[in-house]
């Protein structure tokens, strides 16, 4: 009796044993992932520093310096938005006090996760280079520890904070009685942490994304107009590029695949908290903690085996890389089904109720089991159908290549047709899982298989930060006039971008099921249990909402373009005084100038997002808006992955194009070029703020719906003149 006692010292009868055991293995793990980012952070600092490598980290710190800068800016205006938002929710949501703190609490966590991450990403790549003196395998174990920070310390801190307001409130301001009580004051804690998560996320990936398309576009246009030094981080244009990359990788993307991950544990809480015999048992209510323990164990796992044991041969090469990373996944998804297997053996009762009140009867628990190993074979699926379409030297871009014989034209339009049909095939296998754990578990099915697909989301982490720290590396090793320390980090920056192509699925799946999970949230909390369409009114919803997607898209893209119009004005300004900008005293200028006019109106399309669901709900009410949410979803999900791999064709034929192997087997090999080039430039422009926009907008505007439900119990201005019913509990 002692500990528990002790812990729940504010209570008249003691928490159980399985709930204080529970506690502390999901504390342990997240203890275990900040020891570990610690271990690895100072292996990274043992790299010998000298003279030498001072000269590269004068090199590096202009992108270190301006990055950071360019994180405080956009923090500052994610606070001042969650600021708003806590107010809004506090006097017309009726939330209650603990829920705002749960925001803001979430708000910190997200910011210093960006914060260090990024820190440790600009203080490897210096260090990356010195270690490419000696071999790709040193260079590319620096690389990973810092992607292994990023992972591991991001998940540590998302984690203690979340159990750290778990701990109190069961400490202090919990009810006695058990079971249901519990279970939803848990969800709260959880929904208001994942909301401050998501709010910060989409200010950095917004705000990144922006800077890094006006980086590439100065770039570009200096290299035209023969600056000097093209690819170094002398050219103020090239140096932009790099400080963009660096705030939308690892501010931006990172931090959006946290938040998608908070989400999908958001919703494993509120299905949980559902069901009368999962909310009522400690083991199965703080199931999903305890299996991202146990899964930051075998990551730990699986990363030990492959690159401590060495399972993968050497070479010097970038099949390196691309073999390394592929193993750890192959490892850690061999694990997996058997630590799950366990956790649903030991954790969840035999039957239990899925949390929907029309289910006819109880499920057997090894359903969750089934359904989690279906989710694992998509994360499989998915990316390696992608490959054979996307990846750089796959046969498909070759064969896209080709068309630059004729056009620039021909070009794009190969890359879409193949881009649209190769984006198709996941999206049927993705429906036919959904339908699949829903039959099984109805919505808490899929939960399980959203929780399942997140299951990678370190490895994710890993090689999304990795990807900027060698392609930072090649330009700093160039400084240096040594052929062989170009190679190599030629080499880690070529495996790097193929891991990056293939893990960036599962980026997108993650995003994905994070959307569908909060959707299936709200037609639980909705009580609605069908959606007439054949009504004019909610036919133009529905039609509207995958209007309403491509409004805030283009919202995006218009801060890209007005950021890439300013840079083009003050690259004018610079050919105009060419004499006057060559000197090593100017670059310094014409870089602030360029980040001046970076920035782009970040804001409003954040403020859109956020507010379009909530005036929908004042004037419309529930049901109008949940019709306009299946038109987002619906426009939302096949669009994210046909562009994505359209553009992605696009980029890696340009690439496959400039190879000299290739060029040459071109009649008119300038022609190609020039017609790679174009579809080039198209594919990198409009892959990360159109395809992946419509992704992160649909998530957030499902999200913040949830929050709506405040509203739409008290308002619907225009609801009850378009006579349609409100939708209610």
């Amino acid at each position: 009796m002692g500990i528990g006692v002790i812990i729940n010292w504010t209570r008249t009868e003691p928490m159980g044993w399985s709930e204080v055991a529970n506690l502390i293995i999901a504390a342990v793990g997240a203890v275990v992932a900040l020891f570990y980012a610690w271990w690895n952070r100072s292996q990274i600092d043992w790299v010998e520093v000298n003279e030498f490598s001072f000269k590269l980290a004068h090199e590096s710190n202009a992108i270190k310096e301006n990055a950071q800068n360019i994180l405080k800016e956009l923090i500052i205006q994610s606070i001042i938005v969650s600021v708003g938002v806590v107010l809004f929710l506090v006097v017309f949501v009726d939330t209650r006090p603990w829920d705002a703190i749960s925001f803001l609490v979430g708000v910190l966590s997200v910011i210093l996760c960006a914060y260090f991450s990024l820190n440790v990403v600009c203080d490897t790549n210096v260090r990356l280079v010195l270690k490419a003196r000696e071999s790709v395998k040193y260079s590319f174990k620096i690389g990973l520890r810092a992607g292994l920070v990023v992972a591991f310390l991001s998940t540590a801190i998302n984690v203690l904070f979340i159990l750290l307001q778990v701990i109190i409130h069961r400490l202090a301001w919990l009810d006695v009685t058990k079971g249901e009580a519990d279970a939803q004051k848990l969800f709260a804690i959880v929904s208001g942490h994942t909301f401050g998560v998501c709010v910060v996320a989409l200010t950095l990936k917004i705000g990144g994304i922006t800077y890094d398309m006006a980086g590439t576009l100065g770039h570009e246009i200096l290299n035209k107009v023969d600056y000097p030094d093209a690819e170094s981080l002398k050219n103020p244009g090239y140096l932009l590029w790099k400080i963009g990359e660096n705030v939308a990788t690892v501010g931006g993307t990172c931090m959006d695949i946290l938040a998608s991950t908070t989400l999908i544990l958001l919703g494993m809480t509120w299905f949980a908290a559902g069901s009368k015999e999962l909310g009522s048992t400690d083991g199965a209510l703080y199931f999903p903690f305890v299996v991202l323990a146990f899964s930051i164990f075998l990551h730990i796992i699986s990363y030990f085996i492959v690159v401590k044991l060495g399972i993968v041969n050497e070479t010097e090469d970038a099949s390196y890389v691309e073999n390394c990373l592929l193993w750890v996944f192959n490892v850690y998804n061999l694990l997996m089904p058997f630590m799950l297997w366990g956790l649903v053996a030991w954790l969840l009762p035999d039957q239990f109720s899925s949390g929907d009140k029309k289910a006819a009867a109880p499920v057997d628990k090894y359903n969750v089991l089934w359904i989690g190993l279906e989710g694992m074979i998509l994360n499989y699926l998915t990316p390696f159908i992608n490959n054979i379409f996307v990846k750089r030297n796959s046969d498909v871009v070759k064969y896209v290549a080709d068309s630059c014989r004729n056009s620039a034209t021909t070009n794009i339009l190969r890359a879409f047709t193949i881009g649209h049909f190769s984006g198709v095939i996941p999206f049927v296998l993705i429906v036919g899982c959904i339908y699949s754990a829903w039959a099984f578990l109805q919505y808490f099915g899929v939960a399980v298989l959203a929780f399942a697909i997140s299951f990678p989301y370190i490895q994710v982490l890993v090689v999304k930060s990795l990807w900027p720290i060698c392609h930072t590396a090649v330009s700093i090793s160039r400084s240096l006039n040594d052929d062989e320390i170009v190679r190599r980090t030629n080499t880690l920056e070529y495996g790097a971008y193929i891991s990056s192509e293939f893990f960036r699925t599962l980026e997108i799946n993650i995003s994905v099921f994070a959307g569908v999970l909060a959707f299936g949230m709200i037609i639980m909390k909705s009580g609605l249990e069908t959606l007439d369409i054949m009504k004019v009114v909610l036919l133009c919803a529905l039609m509207g909402g995958c209007a309403l997607l491509y409004f805030l898209s283009a919202c995006y893209m218009q801060c890209v373009s007005s950021a890439q119009i300013e840079i083009v004005s003050v690259i004018k300004a610079i050919v105009r005084g060419r004499a006057q900008h060559q000197g090593s005293g100017d670059e310094k200028e014409t870089l602030e100038r360029l980040l001046e006019k970076s920035s782009g109106a970040v804001l409003f399309p954040l403020i859109a997002v956020l507010l379009i669901p909530i005036l929908i709900v004042v004037f419309f009410g529930m049901q109008i808006l949940i019709a306009i949410l299946i038109g987002v979803i619906l426009a939302g999900l096949i669009k994210t992955y046909t562009m994505s791999n359209s553009c992605g064709i696009l980029a890696n034929v340009q690439d496959s194009v400039e190879k000299s192997s290739i060029k040459e087997a071109f009649k008119g090999a300038t022609d190609a070029l020039q017609a790679a080039m174009v579809g080039g430039s198209y594919g990198v422009g409009l892959r990360e703020p159109y395809a992946l926009a419509f992704v992160l907008f649909y998530k957030v505007l499902i999200l913040i719906t949830f929050y709506s439900f405040g509203l739409a119990e008290s308002t619907s201005l225009l609801a009850k003149a378009l006579d349609v019913e409100l939708a209610k509990k």
